[in-house]
């Protein structure tokens, strides 16, 4: 497990250097699969596929699964500035019947939080398709620290180039990552690595 995870990262790393300025955004710096590879094998997994499978699917339509658990696979599949499609995949695998993804309405706050941040990862230029979804989650679940912090940084990734002060970043982020009357469904460890990227902003 721990090789495997090491080997993922070895593989992300030049990524991550050879496109600096492209991956440095709320949502593709903030890798909160970290926290959950070393007990998780479908984490470590989705960052062997970097793709949607019907196993992954299964897994993030499971209800035995913590929702904590499932934004960690979704990170883990990672992002591509070419975008991705593994929302469309996720839909044609859990909800065969549908006609292309589900209208947020039609969804409990966990399947919308998963869709929603799937969405927000395979296209990370345009977040603002991803809110709805996330939006919706947030609604029906609102003591979840989990749906909070990801609706957070879809909404901070969608200002991240109109906001005059990158402060702004980094308050709305603490806003919700402090807020002791949420729900800690979250890890320290997860928590901790949005908190060290977004301070970042605090600085600018």
């Amino acid at each position: 497990m721990a090789c495997r995870t090491l080997r993922s990262l070895a593989l992300l790393l030049p990524v991550l250097v050879a496109f600096p300025a492209l991956a440095d955004s709320p949502l593709t710096s903030t890798p909160i699969w970290y926290a959950y590879a070393d007990e998780y094998a479908m984490v470590a997994h989705a960052t062997e596929e970097g793709m949607m499978t019907e196993e992954i699917a299964e897994y993030l339509a499971s209800e035995g699964v913590p929702i904590d658990v499932k934004a960690a696979v979704i990170s883990a599949l990672g992002w591509d500035i070419d975008g991705k499609t593994s929302a469309e995949e996720y839909c044609a695998f859990v909800y065969p019947d549908a006609d292309g993804i589900p209208a947020p309405s039609d969804l409990s706050g966990e399947e919308a939080l998963v869709i929603g941040y799937l969405q927000a990862m395979d296209d990370y230029f345009h977040p603002e398709n991803a809110l709805p979804m996330l939006a919706h989650a947030r609604s029906e679940m609102p003591e979840s620290l989990t749906v909070a912090v990801l609706h957070t940084l879809c909404e901070a990734q969608r200002l991240f180039d109109e906001v005059d002060d990158w402060y702004e970043l980094w308050h709305m982020t603490a806003l919700v990552i402090y807020d002791r009357e949420l729900t800690g469904d979250m890890r320290v460890g997860a928590i901790r690595i949005i908190e060290d990227y977004m301070s970042l902003y605090a600085e600018e």
